[in-house]
């Protein structure tokens, strides 16, 4: 098991290797699963779309973001294929995780993907989704109680400097 730094510190490295046109080790093309990999006719304007995480304790939120077409948001299917996209995501987090340090990353998904969409011009909309997952190997007590708990300790020993006594 690995400290939050260790695995921070390598989720981090992963996703800054994942720039667009980024290529692995055989040269090849790195496929994470977004929109901007599926080839496009010259005629038609390349797709804006990407990801970012963020770390909160023990949770890890990857944030999921792409320019679409207003006729995809009336879709039925719309918002699972995006929840697909950032599992997607998470997915090539995971198997990154596993090729560099040759552990097992377990993400837990804590609740559903939220989904927003804004409108850009009449036919095109910017989507936004989040999706938070708990990273389950962690060492020790890593959680927001530990944290707490060191906080409220630091409030005391403050208090205890006080002249109001």
């Amino acid at each position: 098991m690995a400290t939050i730094h260790d695995i921070v510190k390598e989720i981090s490295q992963i996703v800054a290797n994942t720039r667009h046109g980024a290529t692995n080790e055989e040269g090849e093309l790195v496929k994470i699963g977004l929109r901007r990999e599926e080839p496009t006719p010259i005629t038609q304007r390349g797709l804006i779309d990407g990801f970012g995480i963020q770390f909160n304790g023990d949770r890890l939120k990857v944030n999921y973001h792409s320019e679409i077409h207003l006729k995809e948001v009336h879709h039925k299917d719309f918002e699972t294929t995006i929840a697909q996209t950032i599992a997607d995501v998470a997915s090539f987090i995971g198997k990154e995780y596993k090729g560099a340090t040759g552990e097992v990353l377990r993400l837990e998904k804590i609740g559903e993907a939220d989904v927003r969409v804004q409108t850009i011009s009449r036919l095109r909309s910017w989507v936004q989704a989040t999706c938070t997952y708990r990273i389950g190997n962690l060492d020790g007590e890593s959680s927001a109680a530990a944290n707490t708990r060191e906080t409220r300790e630091d409030v005391q020993k403050f208090l205890d400097l006080g002249g109001n006594k």
